[in-house]
Parts: C-alpha cells; sequence; structure tokens
C-alpha cells in the first residue's frame, strides 16, 4: 500500500521515477549488480540484433542473389530479437521485485511524507528566527527591541519629511533644519557620484525600507524577551485569579440532620403494633385461624 500523507499519496509517475532511479543504482549494489549487468546486456543484444537485422534487410540481402536467403535472415533475426529480449525482460524484472529496489522506493517515500509534514516554508523561517533569537543574551535582546522601535520611528519621520518636501508645502521645504539636512545629503551624495535628488531619493527610500525592518526586529526582540523572562514588568492588566475558597468552618450537623425533620415523624394515626385498634369481628377472626392453625398442626393425621 501506497504511503499516504493527509489523505495523499505519491502518483504513479513518480513510483515510475523512483524505479528508475533505483535500477540505474543497482549496478553499484552486491544483491543486484550481477543481474542488473545481465539485464543490461541482454538489452544492448535485443537493440543490436533488431538494428543487424535492419541494416541487413536493407543494404546486404539485396546484394545476395541467393534464394531464400531473405526468410532465413528474417527468422533469424526474430529469434534473436526475441531470445534477448526475453532474457532481459526477465533479468530487469527480477531486479525490480529485488529487496534493493523495494528498499530504495520505500526511503524515497519516508523522504517525500517527511517533505510533505514539514511546515510551510514561512512557518519553518520563522522558527529558526525565534532559535536564533532565543540564543541571544537577554540584555541585547532588549536593547534590540528598543533600538530597532527607534530605527522605525526615524524612518517613519524622515520618509514623512522627505514626501512633505517633494511636495513644496513651505513649512518644511523652507525650513532651515531642512535646508541644512538637504545640504549635508547632497555633499554626502556627491561623495559616491549621485545627485542631490539621487541621493534624497536613496535616503528616503533607506527610510521606508526602515519602517518594517524597525517593526519586525523589535517584534521578534519583544516575543525572545517575553519567552526568557516571563516574570517581567507588564502594564497589561492580569487575568482574574480563580476564586479560592477558604472557609473551613465546620458543617453544623443539625443543618443537614433535623432531628425533628417532617420525614423522620411516626404517623400517630397508625394502628399500634399489638392489634389493638382491631375491631371485635376482626380480633375474633384472627384468633379463629390461629387456632386453626394450632389445631391442625397437633392432629395425628394417622388415626
Amino acid at each position: 500500500m501506497a504511503i499516504q500523507h493527509d489523505g495523499k499519496s505519491p502518483g504513479k509517475i513518480w513510483y515510475a521515477w523512483q524505479k528508475t532511479k533505483a535500477l540505474s543504482q543497482s549496478f553499484f549494489d552486491y544483491s543486484t549488480k550481477n543481474e542488473a549487468k545481465a539485464a543490461a546486456k541482454n538489452t544492448g543484444l535485443t537493440v543490436g540484433s533488431a538494428v543487424s537485422y535492419g541494416l541487413a534487410n536493407s543494404y546486404l540481402l539485396p546484394l545476395l542473389p541467393i534464394p531464400g536467403i531473405g526468410l532465413i535472415v528474417s527468422v533469424a533475426g526474430f529469434f534473436a530479437v526475441a531470445h534477448f529480449g526475453r532474457k532481459s525482460f526477465i533479468k530487469a524484472k527480477s531486479v525490480v521485485k529485488s529487496p534493493f529496489v523495494y528498499n530504495y522506493v520505500r526511503q524515497a517515500e519516508y523522504k517525500w511524507q517527511d517533505k510533505k509534514s514539514r511546515p510551510a516554508l514561512l512557518q519553518r523561517l520563522k522558527n529558526s528566527i525565534k532559535a536564533k533569537a532565543d540564543k541571544i543574551p537577554l540584555p541585547l535582546v532588549k536593547a534590540v527591541k528598543w533600538a530597532a522601535l527607534a530605527l522605525a520611528v526615524v524612518g517613519a519621520a524622515v520618509a514623512t519629511g522627505g514626501g512633505l518636501n517633494a511636495l513644496g508645502i513651505p513649512a518644511i521645504s523652507g525650513n532651515a533644519t531642512t535646508l541644512a539636512i538637504l545640504g549635508g545629503i547632497a555633499k554626502a551624495g556627491a561623495v559616491v557620484g549621485l545627485t542631490s535628488a539621487a541621493a534624497l531619493g536613496t535616503v528616503i527610500g533607506l527610510a521606508v525600507v526602515a519602517i518594517p525592518v524597525g517593526l519586525v526586529l523589535s517584534a521578534v526582540a519583544r516575543n525572545a524577551a517575553i519567552r526568557r523572562d516571563p516574570n517581567r514588568i507588564s502594564f497589561k492588566p492580569k487575568p482574574p485569579k480563580p476564586p479560592v475558597n477558604d472557609d473551613v468552618t465546620p458543617i453544623d450537623k443539625g443543618v443537614v440532620f433535623q432531628p425533628k425533620a417532617q420525614s423522620f415523624e411516626f404517623n400517630d394515626n397508625a394502628p399500634p403494633a399489638n392489634n389493638s385498634g382491631l375491631s371485635d369481628a376482626r380480633k375474633a377472626a384472627a384468633e379463629a385461624r390461629a387456632n386453626s392453625r394450632k389445631n391442625k398442626g397437633s392432629s395425628n393425621r394417622f388415626t
């Protein structure tokens, strides 16, 4: 039965390709190399017989004016192709059914299942980043968190200022601080061979990129700090504690067992146990039945 993962299994083309690779490796395994070489040799003889028959029938036979030579060559070529083809098929089938090919395909199935069972690329990348962040010392992680957040803030400020300056807003573009910053950017760009416009565009682009990078780094460092220091000071409201029953006062038995409860009271209207409440007629009937049983028990049945 084919291996499955979430109800899916490799297709026939996949299995055919794996068996083909296994056959190519069977020449180097001690358990199958002899049969694999024999299968390859017989396959070569089969192809060679077919090619030889075709060449002889096309070029050689017309030059030999011997009666029946064509039929003899045709029959000989047919038997040669059938004989070597049969031997090649038997040897190749033996290699395909061998434990080596079976184990090779089975190992490929395990690799296929392991590959399908792995998380998505984004999840694997996230787990790798978390594992690397957990190895960084905690003080450095906290410093990276605040530094990355500052980077995002600075990037947002620079990108916003550059955009407003590009729009020509007087309060920004005509400001002395803005002009000084733009002059410094132009001089730095000239050092590396950039014009003032190209240098400004590069700075704005870097500032825009710094926003998501800073936010991501800050979030990663924050989560790493939380995992490393779960008892840290947090400004989030703590969840309410579960209720605890601290009352250890013993239960008063009188609360549960009422001595004068209605369910334990006897019925005062019930007749007494000695049948004193019975009528005279019923008492006489009861005495008569008792005397009858007594006399019957003492009578001699053999008289």
